[in-house]
């Protein structure tokens, strides 16, 4: 394989660029980067990658005359440079990869390179240009893109805005778009052919997050994706590529991967590119289909990119979110791990509101957030959090952040909230000190009984104005932050409602308070939300792990796995509901005997009377055996169990009394005993079909994988066998005994292990397995698991 050559250019560099004697290096062993020096127009930029070293080995010095390059890489060309369609042409590249300004929509210069490469006679190749913009250029060019909220926004905002402006109709129908944000992520996008735009991603942060952590980074993030992107490209041509988008590809997760590498650890290029890692950076396909007709507005990558979420969950517990398969994408504060959407996006834009706040001295006024959400969902906690996480930054800036914490439930007259007030502005007269408020219950009714609205015009001039009346005096509050904790209301909506009647003077004295809020939060907790909630596993997977850690650390290994009994992980992670939330299940491993097992099993758990202080004991036992099914689904799968049992039965039947006997047992005339025990058979379907590496969802059009028409025979097999041993322990509890046939006295030949057990009772069995691709009612199906977030091109 010959070397890769590049060849780079860039416009608009002041004064006269010598090449220095030191770069006349000697041949490197990998790559060539030459310059175009010919007309001052072009200047070797020899400041395109700060951390490069241009005597570095890596690199020879070489002239365009001395043969075609594989890429030629133009950083902010304009069409002032009238001679750039000759040096296109006598560059002879393979492919042109264009960085287009953020200044300026280039559209002349744009238009000239989108033509494409000289092939002969004057031929040209609209596929070999690639087009490199970042989302903050196109911002510039007006385009509204949100910032830094999370990577779903992202897509539907790449899917729905792109085209919005009419001017930069030339960028979304070019060969070969790729939008950079920041360190942190990439769409890559084929406008000549419709083909679904492509997200690479870090799950671990989003836009800028990279350059907060790295101070010191910024602004050189396009430079070395740059240079990762042209020597990948490179690689893959002077190697034989035989697609150019599966070079592309490549190239943004190595540009994405040298970015990071590079300046963080500020190494040579060379070493960098030769141990690049990008392990980091996931793949998805984004559904463009689907977010252009505005199917689901509340999707997630998540949905996309696994089906059974509940397994999500399991291997969250066990290895912790940063480690799992699924590349879960999450928000960290402190020690607060989001990985719902909807919570992450209004925890990133509150975040940004105090990021914004510390960094502008001006805002003199208190910063006020609200925070709902279902009890013990932890709100104080994720407030605190919140907090916690801008000790760095406000360090930066100079001061320290001292947290306060008052309940307004013992509150009992204004007096008591002044003189939490007071006690706060003693500590905030120094400019060293950012005070920052928790005040729980500012919703609580006061004792003697009195309307929350009777609150509301004490808070807005005394808190949410920045003042304190007291004896007369206006006493002014300096800078600080209040988040207000409400223990009535699970969302800002409910709160809005409750507290608007027929009152006019209520209803604004209730808007008024509302609108000095500058944010709020609704957090969503562990429980189920509602009907429609499928990731509440997932998010309960999170504070299960932290809880783990915290109160049982000697159940997790060496290798920092949880051992943890999957019924009892299943009952913990998919019930629906505590009572108590995040204090529920905390009490529930406090009350566990563990003490110093190192693997949590099904007798550690405490007994009924005492799990049922913190959870329905019934729904919890039942969630024990796998994924819970809602009551309609479980009612039609145990009846047509038992129509297929029949049927099962009529074949082999040989009497006039064994025919009255099946027809006895169809399902309106069966004893409610046996429907039961048919429902639980039911029950058990998603837990069994884990065996098989199979699982029981509601059908996901979007979501590429094996749908499940019918098992295989060794798979039929195992399934048969499981359910005959649940079919034995459900007997046996129930007092059953081995014996000839006589349902009216418990008594069963088939009540014997797997391996004694007749041909005819295994065929019973496998029948009564092998149904469940075929007994599945409408929007339900059985998928094979990996699964991936692609869908096929259409």
């Amino acid at each position: 394989m010959s070397r890769p050559k590049i060849i780079i250019a860039e416009d608009g560099i002041s004064g006269d660029h010598e090449l220095p004697e030191e770069t006349q290096a000697p041949e490197g062993p990998n790559f060539e980067v030459s310059t175009i020096v010919e007309s001052p127009a072009f200047k070797f930029f020899s400041s395109l990658f700060p951390a490069v070293k241009l005597n570095d080995p890596g690199f020879q010095i070489i002239k365009p005359d001395d043969g075609p390059a594989d890429v030629l890489l133009l950083k902010d060309i304009f069409a002032s440079s009238r001679d750039l369609e000759a040096y296109i042409k006598e560059a002879r590249a393979e492919v042109i990869l264009y960085h287009m300004s953020n200044q300026s929509n280039d559209q002349a210069t744009l238009d000239l390179a989108r033509k494409g490469l000289f092939i002969k006679d004057g031929v040209h190749d609209p596929e070999s240009l690639v087009v490199v913009v970042t989302a903050e250029g196109l911002r510039a060019q007006g385009i509204a893109l949100s910032r830094s909220l999370s990577w779903e926004k992202t897509c539907e905002e790449f899917v729905g805005k792109l085209g919005s402006v009419g001017s930069l109709v030339h960028l979304i129908t070019c060969a070969h778009l790729v939008v950079l944000y920041d360190c942190d992520g990439a769409i890559y996008h084929r406008g000549s052919r419709g083909d679904q735009p492509v997200l690479f991603f870090d799950s671990r942060s989003i836009e800028g997050e990279f350059a907060q952590r790295n101070p010191g980074s910024e602004g050189m993030s396009t430079d070395a994706f740059l240079l990762g992107l042209a020597a990948k490209l490179a690689e893959r041509i002077a190697g034989g590529y035989q697609d150019i988008s599966a070079a592309i590809e490549d190239g943004i997760k190595s540009g994405l991967s040298m970015n990071r590498q590079l300046l963080t650890s500020q190494s040579q290029w060379r070493d960098t590119y030769d141990n690049l890692r990008c392990d980091s950076i996931v793949r998805f396909a984004i559904p463009s289909d689907d977010l252009s007709r505005g199917s689901n507005l509340n999707w997630s990558i998540l949905d996309y990119t696994t089906g059974n979420l509940v397994e999500v969950a399991r291997q969250i517990v066990k290895k912790g979110v940063k480690s799992t398969s699924a590349d879960v994408p999450f928000a960290l504060f402190n020690d607060l791990m989001l990985v719902d959407r909807q919570e992450v996006e209004m925890f990133r834009a509150v975040s940004r509101l105090l990021h914004n706040y510390l960094t502008v001295p001006s805002l003199t006024k208190p910063l006020n957030v609200a925070i709902f959400g279902p009890k013990g969902s932890g709100k104080s906690f994720a407030a605190m959090q919140m907090s916690n996480s801008l000790s760095k930054l406000a360090r930066i800036k100079g001061f320290e952040i001292e947290q306060f914490h008052f309940d307004f439930s013992r509150f009992m007259k204004y007096e008591d909230a002044v003189a939490a007030l007071h006690l706060m502005r003693q500590h905030s007269l120094g400019d060293k000190v950012l005070p920052v408020m928790f005040f729980r219950g500012f919703d609580t009714k006061l004792s003697p009984p009195l309307a929350f609205r009777e609150w509301i015009p004490h808070l807005l001039s005394s808190i949410l104005q920045g003042q304190i009346w007291c004896q007369g005096l206006n006493l002014l509050i300096r800078r600080s932050v209040f988040f207000f904790e409400s223990t009535r209301f699970r969302t800002l909506e409910e709160f809005r409602s409750n507290l608007t009647d027929t009152d006019s003077n209520s209803y604004l004295e209730t808007e008024e308070f509302l609108s000095h809020f500058h944010g709020f939060i609704n957090l969503l907790g562990p429980d189920c939300v509602d009907d429609h909630d499928e990731l509440y596993p997932v998010r309960r997977a999170v504070i299960l792990r932290s809880l783990l850690e915290e109160k049982a650390p000697k159940l997790i290994e060496e290798k920092k796995e949880v051992k943890v009994d999957k019924r009892v992980l299943d009952g913990l992670l998919i019930t629906p509901r505590f009572r108590q939330g995040i204090r529920s299940l905390k009490a529930i491993i406090e009350m566990s005997s563990l003490g110093n097992a190192d693997h949590f099993q099904l007798f550690h758990l405490p007994p009924e009377s005492q799990l049922n202080l913190h959870v329905d004991y019934h729904a919890f036992e039942r969630c024990m055996n796998g994924q819970i099914l809602p009551d309609d689904i479980r009612e039609v799968l145990a009846e047509r169990l038992n129509d297929v049992y029949l049927q099962q039965r009529l074949k082999s039947a040989s009497s006039k009394a064994e025919f009255e006997e099946i027809r006895d047992m169809e399902w309106n005339y069966l004893d409610e005993e046996r429907r039961e025990s048919t429902r639980i058979h039911a029950d058990t379907i998603p837990g069994k079909l884990q065996l098989v590496s199979c699982f029981l969802s509601k059908t996901r059009p979007h979501y590429r994988a094996t749908v499940v028409q019918e098992f295989e025979k060794d798979e039929v097999e195992l399934l048969a066998e499981a359910e005959h041993d649940r079919w034995n322990t459900e007997r046996l509890q129930k007092q059953w005994r081995l014996g000839p046939r006589k349902p009216e006295e418990r008594q069963s030949p088939f009540l014997v292990p797997w391996s004694e057990l007749s041909e005819y009772g295994r065929n019973l069995d496998r029948a009564m397995v092998a149904c469940y691709p075929r007994i599945l009612p409408p929007g339900y199906a059985i998928y094979r698991l990996g699964g991936t977030a692609e869908k096929k091109s259409t």
